[in-house]
């Protein structure tokens, strides 16, 4: 027998299907965006069940601004930002969401 998770609308169509694993948001971070630094996030490993995404929307930088020209990785206890140069290099915050399966 699988488990899962299904949710119907009011007249029994399916709305979500899942039978996998959930990811849920734990958290963020916010880094500036022409740093190399490691931040402290007590209880992260990389056990392949966190996740890093950073902000997409550009909302943190001002128009046309994009977060390129980094690394992020997942460390004992710690969010690796690596900067690369890239487009970025404004100074704003940018944040990280980190998000676990």
């Amino acid at each position: 027998m699988s488990y899962g998770l299904q949710v119907f609308d009011a007249v029994g169509n399916i709305k979500i299907d899942v039978s996998g694993r959930l990811f849920r948001p734990i958290g963020s971070v916010s880094v500036k965006d022409n740093l190399t630094k490691n931040y402290a996030y007590p209880g992260i490993v990389d056990d392949g069940t966190w996740f890093l995404v950073p902000d997409a929307t550009g909302t943190n930088f001002g128009t046309g601004a994009k977060f390129t020209g980094f690394d992020l990785s997942i460390l004992t206890d710690i969010v690796r930002v690596v900067y690369h140069g890239g487009n970025a290099g404004t100074g704003a915050n940018v944040t990280i969401f980190i998000y676990r399966g």
